[in-house]
């Protein structure tokens, strides 16, 4: 991971969420210098710092750490088991970037399928 991939991943994260830095600091308790230093591409980030934007962002840690996966890759989807049926790393792709109420949204839209078959 280098710092200025890490600063276009956690960039791009934050517009999609579309919250500010202070927002971000407040909801992880990193330091809202400190993440503007990441979105500068001047400081990575230590385990607990990981941890805590992952569980923000609701993302992996690969995803998070290697914004510009190899050719033939989806980092988001290798973090889902390997016998993952193709319809299951489809909604993974499609989930990846959506802004958190849009995911409650459609985690109740699943639920209602669940409960109705």
């Amino acid at each position: 991971m280098n710092a200025e991939d890490f600063a276009i991943r956690i960039k791009e994260l934050r517009a999609n969420k579309h919250v500010t830095q202070s927002d971000v600091a407040e909801a992880t308790g990193i330091p809202r210098s400190t993440i503007a230093h990441y979105e500068l591409g001047k400081r990575l980030p230590d385990y607990e710092s990981i941890v805590a934007l992952c569980s923000y962002y609701s993302v992996s840690a690969d995803y998070l750490i290697d914004p510009f996966p190899r050719s033939g890759e989806n980092s988001f989807a290798t973090s889902c088991k390997k016998e993952s049926s193709p319809a299951t790393t489809r909604l993974m792709n499609t989930v990846r970037g959506m802004e958190e109420k849009d995911i409650d949204t459609l985690a109740d839209i699943a639920e209602v399928l669940k409960r109705h078959r």
